[in-house]
């Protein structure tokens, strides 16, 4: 999954999050991932934490996602594909997320 540069999460976090609760943040990419990071620093968001890797190889089982209460998927953000990028979008990598 991708979530760099982290304005929907940070908006996420400020507006629906209230005491101890955060939002998890997602990025495969290590560069995208920097700018997350920074994004989210700039707009002093810190009920929100950031996670490096593919959100489909994470274990639902395993804090932070056992802990999850919701799961927000953007679709055009998910590596899965777009009208506008014309390779075309895993159906495993669809099942899986739509599967979570």
């Amino acid at each position: 999954a991708f979530a760099a540069p982290g304005n929907k999460a940070s908006h996420l976090a400020a507006v629906a999050v209230s005491g101890s609760g955060m939002v998890v943040a997602v990025e495969r990419e290590q560069t995208r991932e920097k700018l997350l990071r920074k994004t989210l620093q700039r707009l002093q968001s810190s009920q929100t934490k950031v996670v490096s890797g593919d959100f489909l190889r994470l274990d639902p089982d395993r804090a932070p996602l056992s802990l999850a209460q919701g799961i927000l998927v953007d679709p055009s953000c998910s590596g899965s594909g777009t009208l506008a990028d014309p390779r075309p979008a895993s159906p495993n990598r669809l099942q899986r997320l739509a599967a979570f």
